[in-house]
């Protein structure tokens, strides 16, 4: 096998999304932080269209799926985040092996509804703008109609092709402590 180039990522998760807040203040300032990150997005990145992003977030999910399934590591370390791609590797990469729920619980076959409900970008250096990353996090719901998370990941440097936004945490929870 050739040898695979992931994509550099920045390790940290930015204000995560709270799921389980009734706060008004806090979905109406989500609401419009997520509006100017995604305005700044389209800035940024040649390819990057609000309205279309669902559908390509979940075209990548998908391959990402595909690539689980048949053993396919090309499909898989291209659409993954560094971090995600050692760690499913390293648990449940030898396809044979994998079981079937842990496919069907993280990439389920039909999925519906893929909407963006967070975005936000993160500056790890104020003068290395190759630092920047862009995050958004995407709801999706399964066929036993519950409501799962995703959260893709871009640096800003990348702007030529909506390939370079990675899977940067799957199945996301929030979970207040």
């Amino acid at each position: 096998m050739n040898k695979l180039t992931l994509a550099k990522c920045s390790n940290i998760l930015k204000d995560p999304y709270n799921n389980k807040s009734r706060n008004l203040f806090y979905l109406f300032k989500n609401k419009i932080l997520t509006f100017m990150s995604t305005k700044n997005f389209e800035n940024y990145f040649l390819d990057f269209n609000t309205y279309n992003f669902s559908t390509f977030a979940k075209q990548i999910f998908d391959e990402v799926g595909y690539g689980l399934r048949t053993g396919n590591l090309d499909l898989f370390a291209r659409n993954l985040n560094e971090n995600v791609y050692f760690a499913l590797r390293d648990e449940k990469l030898d396809y044979k092996n994998t079981t079937e729920d842990f496919l069907v619980k993280c990439f389920p076959l039909k999925t519906e509804k893929w909407e963006i409900v967070h975005a936000r970008t993160l500056f790890l250096s104020d003068l290395d703008f190759s630092q920047a990353y862009a995050q958004i996090t995407m709801k999706y719901s399964t066929e036993e109609k519950e409501d799962n998370y995703i959260i893709f990941e871009r640096t800003v440097v990348n702007n030529m092709c909506f390939y370079h936004w990675k899977i940067f945490v799957l199945n996301y929870q929030y979970y207040k402590k």
